[in-house]
């Protein structure tokens, strides 16, 4: 039933788009990572805010399972959480676009209402195949993100703390 409803077109752009996005997630991850390594040998500040085009940043520690369980719900939701706000605007489009598409809040809500075999005939299924992606993704990305937050958090608490207190005679920091 499957193989009645997808395209080859779309399945195999779709395949291309997927297969990129996971390369090129795990290129960035070794980038940063090999970044903030290096800023941590070298004892770099860690900025409390950053201000960008497309986000405001602000350091503050985050639960990682909200932030997956926002996403998990409505995705784009758990990046409005962790203030991203471009990637946000972005998983929402693209999960309504799959709604409407898919027709599947108004198959829902003639399921709800008892009218079962209306709701079958409403539904576009094969618009249904990209929303687990939609949904894994955000809710995956969410949940890293918010830790990334925390680690965030902890270091520069440390740093803020370290700066603060350096002149102090309580030694929060061995030497």
């Amino acid at each position: 039933m499957a193989k009645s409803v997808v395209q080859p077109r779309w399945a195999i752009g779709y395949i291309i788009i997927y297969f990129f996005i996971i390369w090129d997630s795990y290129r960035s991850a070794l980038v940063q990572n090999k970044l903030c390594h290096l800023a941590q040998l070298e004892n770099e500040r860690v900025a409390a805010v950053n201000l960008r085009p497309l986000e405001f940043q602000y350091i503050e520690p985050k639960k990682p399972w909200l932030a997956a369980l926002y996403s998990f719900f409505f995705p784009g939701l758990g990046q409005l959480y962790n203030h991203q706000f471009a990637l946000a605007f972005y998983a929402m489009m693209w999960w309504w676009i799959y709604l409407t598409l898919s027709r599947a809040h108004e198959s829902v809500t003639l399921m709800m209402v008892g009218n079962f075999q209306e709701s079958i005939a409403v539904l576009h299924p094969q618009w249904l195949l990209f929303m687990p992606s939609v949904v894994g993704g955000s809710t995956y990305y969410a949940y890293i993100m918010a830790r990334e937050h925390n680690r965030l958090f902890r270091i520069e608490q440390r740093q803020f703390l370290a700066e603060r207190y350096s002149h102090s005679e309580v030694r929060l920091f061995p030497r």
